[in-house]
């Protein structure tokens, strides 16, 4: 199985293959900024099986336990939590436009693999376009 780490590793080595100056310094705080929630906030995500394999693999020392450990489906749960997330989201305008922009894509990619039933996942997707709209609506409205 493909875990998050992979497909966090692809998609962002992807978009920044050609990216120079300040935009790759705004997509690599993007992925900083998404492993840090997913380390330290997304358990709250996982049924007990997975949090007992993230916490033994957090005891034995493995840095970025829960990318390491989980997959696809609980990429897309918690992308949404990640995007309310106030200590996760960005001050600066731009900064927030491309965090916007790269979890879409993100999302857009990770769809496109089929790891997952969509009809399966149809709540966690429906709120993750909700996050998506809610946050460039606000941005629109220039209230960020």
């Amino acid at each position: 199985m493909v875990t998050i780490d992979q497909l966090l590793n692809e998609h962002f080595a992807r978009e920044g293959a050609t990216l120079v100056g300040r935009k790759k310094e705004r997509l690599d705080l993007v992925e900083q900024r998404l492993r840090e929630f997913l380390e330290t906030r997304a358990d709250r995500i996982l049924e007990t099986g997975q949090l007992i394999a993230v916490e033994a693999a957090r005891e034995a020392g493995v840095d970025a336990a829960f990318c390491l450990t989980c997959f696809a489906d609980d990429l897309i749960f918690a992308l949404p939590l990640y995007l309310e997330d106030v200590d996760f989201t960005p001050a600066d305008r731009e900064d927030r436009r491309v965090q916007l922009a790269q979890v879409q894509k993100l999302a857009d990619f990770v769809r496109s693999c089929r790891l997952f039933s969509e009809s399966d996942m149809s709540c966690p997707l429906l709120d993750l376009g909700y996050q998506l709209r809610e946050g460039k609506r606000l941005l629109a409205a220039s209230r960020w």
